[in-house]
Parts: structure tokens; C-alpha cells; sequence
């Protein structure tokens, strides 16, 4: 299926302290639509109408927001996270 219409935004928010990681991400769908099906190879055959339908409030909209935090023991680690 192609997107018809609909926004979609991504918030990524990153803080690191003293080795420690506090991650916070947010999806925002908006108005998502889709169109026809597109025949297509490398086309998803997961059941995407049925869990957007799911997701969406009774304004058509969707937000997850997606918090993650850890601590880095060794350099290489503290240092693979910053990038």
C-alpha cells in the first residue's frame, strides 16, 4: 500500500552524562491514508491498514513515545552511544 496522504514526524531526544544514557523518542502519525496496494516485490505483506487502525485515536492521530536509558561500563561503549 502507498501512503495517499497523512504526516508522520519523528522527535528523537539524546542526553549523555558521566556514561549514562537517557534516550527519548516520539512518533507522531497524523491523518495517515493509504492508497492502493502496490504490487511490488519488497512490499510488506504485515497486516499495516489493520495496526495503523488500531493506533489511531478518534481524531485519526497516533503518538508513542519511547523512553530508554543505560549506563556504558567500558570507554568503547560510552563512545559507540554518543555517535
Amino acid at each position: 500500500m502507498a501512503i495517499e496522504k497523512g504526516s508522520f514526524s519523528v522527535r528523537v531526544a539524546y542526553h549523555i552524562e558521566d556514561r549514562k544514557l537517557a534516550a527519548e523518542n516520539n512518533v507522531y502519525l497524523d491523518q495517515l491514508t493509504f492508497g492502493e496496494k502496490v504490487d511490488s516485490p519488497s512490499a510488506t505483506h504485515l497486516p499495516v491498514l489493520f495496526a495503523v487502525a488500531l493506533l489511531k485515536d478518534k481524531n485519526a492521530s497516533s503518538t508513542w513515545t519511547c523512553r530508554s536509558e543505560g549506563h556504558s561500563t567500558t570507554r568503547s561503549s560510552a563512545s559507540a552511544a554518543s555517535l
